[in-house]
């Protein structure tokens, strides 16, 4: 046997190895250093991709055949070429259930660092951030269950580096505005604003030939991609600009005076910063401080309804409309209203904690005691005499409780997570009797808790209704935005479209989907571009809303049933159930009142679904 293989079978039986992935840019595996060569298969380092990606849950065997596109016996090939790869079946890969779930123990990700990095938003962090992303989320790699977490590490990674640049250029340093620039245009040339900001900073420092040359790349890589479109494109206005308002200054051609910046110099200044203020990610929740939060009519009958005599606070809606935003705004207030704030997010959950009712107690336990700095172990107070629902219970009432004064909101996010699980009647029935509790006892503690429940999925999997705080909380269905509000989040994006009848185009190809209409506008700001290229975009299997698009899909495809019956409407205009048009409705596919008056979302949707379920 090799050396470098026994070194390897050694390090393994001592149970303690570090196994590192690096997923950005180019896929590489190693065992504490040492490169796994059995994971050079590409049914092994994909499925060991996909597993990592989902790390925080189990997954069905038929769901990764679906989405590695293989077959029964290709997934169980690739499963064993991976153990065998990891050198031990007992504690790398789990199997139950039909499912597969990768213990992470000791197992060092880039993506995972990453985006630890960026959720700390701090000076140090980001530029870390910036350092680790090699690239695109394995950029040689296809398939919809990369591509949409590719394009939200990109945001993540876009807004890291806008955050660093706006500040180097507020404190002049403007080499290192350029470096991270420069990498900016090579990672994403098609984006024009990256080059426009790095034109900017060059005559900013009088370094009006590396000014010249960048532009000149620019129209090299303009001519490449209309090459590749099969279309003529010229500079974005942006660009054209700043060329035409250096090539007609009196300072053409010599360095700007160290610590005597121009007027132009000062402009321009100020145009970086403000074009840097006009790009956010969208995907995820929008942040309380940003300029680009609009609030619907649901938001200030949500606002009213967190109070002290609320048990439960509905807060329903498709995937992207908008929920954790507005989530996080109704527990700001409520710390404004010196209510006490603790927060979960069920998605988020560990695969480990999701095998029984006492491991998910425990573990949501732990997160408050954490968040409440608590030095209480909740599993020392979990007795296997008493049911897990009990246990959490008398936790709360002994230990959470008597530590907090007054008024108690507890956000939880993605509350549906748990409708997958077996145990999640007797969680929900367990906050049901929270809600009994308070209409029976005047002094019961559970009189200052107020539960506010964010999730997606229709409440119908609960298999007892009365057992269920879905039927007695206050409920908010969020809606898309209307053509006013749209109007108005181009306002606040600086009016990339000028007309109204670019905004009407827009509005009907999108709709008011909350995350489709941020989504055209950072790209038409990125781009400097405008309608047409979001419609073409939209068009085009690999255009920039696939991630949401193949999302949707991938989604849709779990359930056969309701897949068959949105098929027949497109293809046959066949009606569906009742029950099937609520359920579509609930995933955000189509919208009316009933059946009857059912209609896609937007013309995007039409075309997309027309084209994926023939």
């Amino acid at each position: 046997m090799h050396n470098g293989s026994l070194k390897r079978l050694d390090l393994i039986h001592s149970r303690h190895v570090m196994l590192e992935i690096a997923l950005l840019g180019t896929f590489e595996a190693k065992l504490d250093g040492i490169p796994i060569d059995g994971l050079k298969i590409r049914r092994a380092n994909r499925l060991l991709a996909l597993l990592i990606l989902e790390s925080n849950r189990s997954v069905h065997r038929q769901w990764i055949e679906m989405v590695l596109e293989t077959s029964y016996d290709g997934l169980r090939q690739a499963e064993s070429t991976l153990r065998a790869a990891l050198g031990d079946d007992r504690w790398r890969i789990k199997a139950s259930n039909n499912s597969l779930f990768l213990d992470m123990t000791d197992v060092r990700v880039d993506v995972l660092e990453f985006e630890q990095l960026t959720a700390k938003q701090d000076m140090d962090s980001l530029q870390q951030a910036i350092r680790i992303y090699r690239g695109g989320l394995l950029k040689d790699w296809d398939g919809a269950w990369i591509v949409s977490r590719r394009e939200e590490l990109q945001e993540s990674y876009l807004d890291a580096l806008q955050q660093v640049v706006r500040i180097a250029v507020q404190d002049e340093d403007y080499e290192k505005a350029a470096t991270l620039l420069r990498r900016f245009t090579q990672t994403f040339p098609r984006m024009d604003s990256g080059w426009a900001q790095l034109i900017e900073v060059y005559f900013l420092a009088g370094l009006h030939e590396n000014a010249q040359s960048t532009f000149d790349s620019y129209m090299r890589a303009l001519e490449l991609r209309g090459a590749d479109e099969r279309r003529v494109l010229t500079p974005s206005r942006r660009i054209a600009a700043i060329i035409g308002r250096y090539a007609n200054s009196p300072e053409n051609g010599s360095a700007t005076k160290p610590g005597v910046p121009s007027s132009d110099a000062v402009a321009l200044s100020s145009d970086i910063i403000a074009l840097a203020s006009h790009f956010e990610p969208v995907n995820g929740a929008v942040p309380l401080s940003s300029p680009f939060y609009i609030a619907r009519s649901e938001d200030e009958i949500a606002l009213r309804a967190v109070a002290p005599q609320t048990s439960f606070v509905l807060i329903k809606g498709p995937k992207q409309v908008g929920k954790t935003s507005l989530l996080a705004r109704l527990l700001q207030q409520s710390r404004e209203k010196q209510a006490r704030v603790l927060y979960t997010a069920w998605q988020n959950t560990p695969q480990s904690e999701m095998v029984d009712a006492t491991a998910f107690l425990a573990g949501v336990a732990s997160q408050i005691c954490d968040q409440l700095g608590l030095d209480v172990s909740p599993r020392e107070h979990f007795s296997d005499l008493r049911p897990p629902t009990r246990n959490f219970e008398r936790f709360l009432q002994r230990q959470v409780f008597p530590a907090i004064d007054g008024w108690i909101v507890w956000g939880i996010d993605e509350a549906d997570r748990l409708f997958e699980c077996p145990f999640k009647d007797d969680i929900f029935g367990m906050m049901r009797s929270w809600h009994n509790e308070r209409s029976l006892d005047p002094n019961t503690p559970w009189q200052r808790l107020t539960v506010l429940l964010s999730y997606a999925t229709d409440a119908y999997l609960i298999h007892n209704i009365n057992q269920s705080p879905f039927n007695v909380g206050y409920p908010i269905e969020l809606s898309d935005f209307t053509y006013d509000q749209v109007a108005e989040l181009n306002r606040l994006h600086g009016e990339p479209i000028k007309t109204k009848e670019e905004l009407r185009r827009l509005f009907a190809f999108v709709g008011g989907h909350p995350y489709l209409l941020r989504r055209s506008f950072l790209e038409i700001g990125l781009r400097q571009s405008d309608v047409s290229m979001v419609e073409a975009e939209g068009r085009m299997a690999r255009g920039f809303f696939r991630d949401h698009l193949e999302r949707l899909r991938i989604s849709l495809l779990r359930d056969a049933d309701l897949t068959n019956a949105l098929r027949r409407w497109l293809q046959d205009g066949a009606k569906p159930r009742p029950e099937e048009f609520v359920r579509l409705h609930a995933a955000g596919i189509v919208r009316g009142d009933d059946a009857a008056d059912m209609h896609i979302r937007c013309q995007l949707y039409a075309h997309y679904l027309a084209q994926a379920l023939q």
